[in-house]
């Protein structure tokens, strides 16, 4: 008996939407050969990460096509609510975060930050996730920026 086991290393998408994507794709190529690798990004634009996160550029996402190696930069998705329009006190919602962050580490490492100084501008933050969706409510002094937690995340 022979036993096999792979260990695939590329991002997760969803199966049956690249699969239809790589067919049209095949099929793109054999009518034209020469199709050049920007009129086959209109059919395989990226990964399709599962939490939803967002793309920055596309630089990587060509390099990878091109080359096999590629660097996405990928960060989690806001909102910006007003809390108190007299004191223009405002909170950073994060709805999604890049995929394999995990968020009790990206609330722990905002902290660490906070306590540390290295991140100021921020009053409270806590984890009001439940079963409709996640929801980190990061309370914010000013509009500072989260550039120096896990909101932001790099694939290669």
């Amino acid at each position: 008996m022979v036993l096999l086991g792979l260990r695939l290393a590329w991002q997760p998408t969803f199966l049956r939407i690249i699969f239809g994507e790589l067919v049209h794709v095949l099929s793109v190529l054999i009518h034209n050969p020469e199709a050049t690798l920007q009129e086959l990004l209109e059919y395989v634009p990226g990964p399709d990460f599962p939490t939803g996160e967002l793309i920055m550029g596309n630089l990587g996402i060509l390099e990878a096509y091109r080359t096999g190696k590629g660097r996405i930069v990928v960060r989690g998705k806001t909102d910006v609510e007003l809390l108190d329009s007299r004191t223009k006190r405002s909170a950073s919602i994060i709805k999604e975060i890049p995929h394999q962050t995990n968020k009790s580490a990206l609330v722990e490492k905002i902290a660490e930050l906070v306590e540390n100084k290295s991140l100021e501008g921020i009053s409270d933050i806590r984890d009001e996730s439940d079963r409709s969706g996640m929801c980190v409510v990061i309370e914010l002094l000013n509009t500072n920026i989260l550039k120096n937690s896990q909101y932001y995340g790099r694939f290669n």
